[in-house]
């Protein structure tokens, strides 16, 4: 949690933006509630109902909504996007001042390469999470708030069976996410290895060839190279069990409710 804390005081500064892509996050959610609606009203006034001329009417009501909808992403996305950008930016901008600080002792015990996975994939790791995982898990989150609470206005008892399956997918995201929590830093970590092994041949290329060591140090590179295979393959199938799970669990409810 104190790390959090930590990461989330980066927003600093840009608070004006965050807030307006929350803003453009709840428009969007709305709009899109109102697409079941009004599909509703097609097949019981239109459709079930024979009044056939609602369908123009209706029709164009989610043209309009699909239009808006898409210029509210639009918005959105370079909203978040801006706000991304200016936090790696700023990252980066810290993490090169805090560098340049340091003693000559503290690059003894760091390989350039390692320091160089640091500026790159881990603060663009912290970039995606601010700029656009953060607001879309709030998002989301309200939206299921909202999507359950219109399904108990609508049908109280097909809302109960549809929200059983949630606990499922509570646990099956829960679980996911803490298996691939540890296979992710350890992939990130064997990038770093393979990084720090290219810097350090490219930059000592003429000692190397100096004592004849290119096959021995093709060799590590090969090796390091190989863990972020082994690391990433780790990585892949979990995802490849656990995202058509969670996945197909919706579906499961579509299909006792469409029983029912």
């Amino acid at each position: 949690m104190k790390t959090l804390w930590r990461i989330l005081t980066l927003t600093r500064g840009y608070g004006r933006l965050i807030a307006a892509g929350f803003a453009f996050a709840l428009i969007q959610m709305g709009l899109s509630l109102t697409i079941p609606r009004i599909t509703q009203q097609i097949i019981d006034d239109a459709l079930l109902g024979d009044e056939t001329r609602l369908l123009y009417v209706y029709g164009v009501a989610l043209l309009g909504i699909g239009a808006v909808r898409l210029v509210v992403s639009i918005a959105r996305r370079l909203v978040t996007g801006k706000v991304s950008l200016g936090i790696e930016y700023d990252l980066r901008d810290r993490f090169w001042r805090h560098l340049v600080r340091q003693p000559y002792a503290y690059f003894d015990g760091w390989a350039t390469g390692q320091l160089m996975s640091r500026a790159m994939s881990d603060i663009q790791s912290v970039r995606m999470f601010l700029g656009y995982g953060l607001i879309f898990f709030t998002a989301n989150l309200l939206t299921m708030v909202a999507v359950a609470i219109l399904l108990f206005v609508i049908d109280w008892q097909l809302a109960l069976i549809s929200l059983s399956f949630l606990p499922f997918l509570v646990i099956a995201t829960t679980r996911f996410g803490r298996r691939l929590q540890p296979v992710l830093r350890n992939v990130q970590q064997r990038i770093a290895d393979v990084t720090a092994a290219a810097e350090e041949n490219v930059v000592g290329s003429r000692v190397v060839r100096i004592f004849a060591r290119e096959e021995e140090e093709l060799a590590k590179f090969s090796s390091r190279s190989m863990a972020v295979f082994e690391a990433s393959l780790a990585a892949a199938r979990l995802r490849a069990v656990y995202i058509p799970l969670i996945t197909f669990l919706p579906n499961v409810a579509i299909a006792v409710l469409l029983y029912f």
